[in-house]
């Protein structure tokens, strides 16, 4: 119950108060200018969404943590971090500064680290004090620098730090720590608000003080939990797979820096996310692209940690190949387009027939989300009144945010219908339905959920297929605000499945079918504009009778 309400606080907190600081850095010209070569906006756009996300950690701390006098260390060194970044994103702060800055704000944190383990391991070798201190110090600040340099394009450190801290609540969940499971919470929330004006196209930019501050973040949780889960040593196996992506990226760079006879510390664009968009790969592609293999690095570590040590060494040796070859092996993929493919083959379905075809699969599809929605509503209360009164309190803060912004603008905050669908979707999963009470269908009801999931996948595949098509004109179907949150959603799904806890299924569950839900809402939204309202408002509709029906009980 604290954790949900540390994310839902976290979450209102970066929504509600975002625009308005966007609005702010605006009007005092705190902007991130196009100037040099390797930047890829064209506009200026403010830069200080760290300051955001540093702002509501620290309160959720400083409201939920019991003893700061024990924390004031850590505290500390993520304050140095921060302000660093926050002085680099105002005046251009030298590099061999930044690395006397991070080593302090390291050396700090080793020390508040350093009852919670003897020695660390790497790929089943030990190292003893002073080895393993030295080991962790550029470890910590390895790690700060490539989250720094991986922030290049927009939402792709947002989405990459949701990806890590989400796998570090679930299995931190399991060791109590209760630092990393609060410090996680609040940032799964306020990066899943900020996503929404730092996704593709971005309206802020994290800035060095949220790269920088995000860095430090994750690696710090990380091994806070590794401290407490696998005493006296500290797993760094474990961490190493976790961030694969900037560890392989920044030594890469580095080395091909060195070898080349440049400074391997100042920017460039020879990263894997320019590399992807050099292999004529979109903005959001590209961001996509690095997600995936964030979420499968999620997943090895996964394997590493809970399942087996040989499995989560083959996923990090497979993703640092990928990720070492991307060039060439992106180069190798760009000669199949299997999607134009597939439409060559289907070249026979002209417009006007897909167009028939889709009007009939429209209104079925649609037909079929009512009554799957009548079939599994919850007839019977069986979560506890606090955590529906949670989801009522946020729910009502949405509906004014939407009184306040979206009825004035015609700006819809889509990232709402996914929350409504997932407030019906968790009850709906967790409470007895009316399909339990219907002789004909409770017998098999999973292959009803089997053939709804089936149904709706082939339909948003042969849409995302055919949009051009259908809808006689170039149309996006989901913005990199919605990858991400979609990503986010199935990896908690996989987590749930190697973790195995009922509530983490249930929540897995419930994910899955609220991001099939969405896409399709999506769609409809994309095919009859017109009806733009009426699916916004009715997840609202939905949800609040749901909770209400709920509180009766």
């Amino acid at each position: 119950m604290t954790y949900l309400l540390i994310f839902f606080l976290s979450l209102i907190i970066s929504i509600f108060i975002t625009p308005y600081f966007i609005d702010y850095l605006y009007k005092n010209n705190i902007l991130d200018k196009p100037i040099e070569k390797r930047k890829i906006h064209t506009t200026p756009i403010p830069r200080l969404g760290g300051v955001i996300i540093a702002s509501i950690v620290l309160l959720i701390v400083f409201n939920f943590y019991p003893d700061l006098n024990n924390i004031r260390v850590f505290l500390y060194s993520f304050l140095i971090i921060f302000f660093l970044g926050l002085v680099d994103d105002i005046i251009d702060v030298r590099w061999n500064i930044k690395f006397l800055a991070q080593g302090i704000a390291a050396l700090l944190f080793l020390f508040f680290l350093s009852d919670f383990y003897e020695s660390i391991k790497i790929f089943g070798i030990y190292f003893h004090s002073p080895f393993s201190e030295i080991i962790l110090f550029f470890f910590i600040v390895g790690i700060i620098n490539g989250f720094n340099l991986l922030d290049g394009l927009d939402g792709l450190v947002a989405g990459y730090s949701l990806f890590i801290v989400t796998t570090l609540f679930f299995l931190t969940v399991i060791s109590s720590n209760l630092l990393v499971l609060i410090i996680c919470a609040s940032l799964m929330g306020a990066l899943i608000g900020m996503l929404k004006f730092n996704a593709h196209p971005a309206r802020i930019f994290l800035g060095d003080s949220g790269a920088l501050g995000l860095g430090f973040l994750t690696v710090a949780c990380a091994l806070l939990f590794l401290g407490k889960h696998n005493e006296p040593s500290i797993d760094l196996t474990f961490a190493i797979i976790l961030f694969t992506i900037p560890i392989v990226d920044t030594l890469k760079v580095m080395i091909n820096r060195t070898i080349a006879r440049k400074n391997p510390f100042l920017p460039d664009r020879s990263h894997v996310h320019h590399l992807i968009l050099s292999n004529h790969f979109g903005h959001k592609s590209t961001v996509v692209i690095v997600l995936l293999i964030a979420f499968f690095t999620s997943i090895a570590s996964l394997l590493y940690i809970k399942v087996s040590e040989f499995y989560g060494l083959v996923g990090f040796a497979f993703a640092s190949s990928f990720i070492l070859n991307i060039k060439t092996i992106l180069s190798y993929l760009n000669k199949f387009d299997i999607r134009q493919d597939v439409k060559t083959k289907f070249s026979f379905l002209s417009i006007e027939r897909l167009s028939i075809i889709n009007k009939y699969l429209y209104f079925a599809i649609l037909i079929l989300i009512v009554v799957t929605f009548f079939l599994i509503f919850p007839i019977e209360r069986s979560l506890d009144k606090k955590i529906l009164y949670l989801f009522l309190g946020f729910l009502v803060a949405g509906l004014l945010h939407v009184i306040t912004t979206s009825l004035q603008k015609k700006n819809y905050n889509f990232i709402l219908i996914f929350f409504n669908l997932t407030v019906f979707y968790t009850i709906a999963i967790k409470s007895p339905q009316v399909i339990d009470n219907i002789d004909l269908f409770a017998p098999i009801k999973p292959l009803l959920q089997l053939a709804f999931t089936l149904i709706v996948i082939s339909y948003i595949t042969l849409y995302f297929i055919f949009r051009e098509r259908i809808q006689g004109r170039p149309s996006s179907l989901v913005s990199g605000m919605d990858l991400s949150i979609i990503a986010f959603s199935n990896l908690i799904v996989f987590t749930s499945i190697l973790l195995q806890f009922d509530w983490m299924i249930n929540i897995g569950n419930a994910l899955f079918f609220t991001s099939l839900t969405y896409i399709i809402t999506k769609i409809f939204v994309v095919i009859h504009e017109k009806g733009q309202n009426f699916f916004y408002y009715s997840t609202f509709v939905l949800s609040m009778f749901t909770l209400i029906v709920q509180l009766i009980y």
